[in-house]
């Protein structure tokens, strides 16, 4: 009751860093209880496919066989969308280049 009174006393007022410690301390004891293919799970596709993507190895080689293997998935997909993107672009580059020699042509 003692305590109740003390917290009540400060005219219902909530101190933050206090607030702020309780979630730091709740947050912690989360994380803990949690390991980190759990954590991973947890996160938006998104976010969760950039952490996969940009990971080193040695972290990689801390997660679940089938994590690690989505991330070299990722990794593999990402850098075949960047060859596709390359090649793209030479043909894009190639195709305006041929269209300012041909206006050129006809003037």
């Amino acid at each position: 009751a003692q305590r109740r009174q003390e917290e009540g006393s400060g005219g219902g007022e909530v101190d933050p860093q206090r607030l702020s410690a309780e979630q730091s301390a709740n947050a912690s004891a989360i994380a803990a209880q949690m390991d980190t293919a759990t954590f991973l799970a947890t996160l938006p596709n998104e976010l969760r496919e950039e952490i996969l993507m940009t990971s080193d190895e040695a972290f990689l080689q801390t997660l679940p066989p089938a994590v690690s293997a989505e991330a070299r998935m990722l990794r593999d997909r990402a850098v075949n969308a960047g060859r596709v993107m390359g090649e793209d672009a030479a043909i894009f580059r190639r195709t305006a280049t041929e269209d300012v020699a041909a206006r050129g042509a006809d003037e």
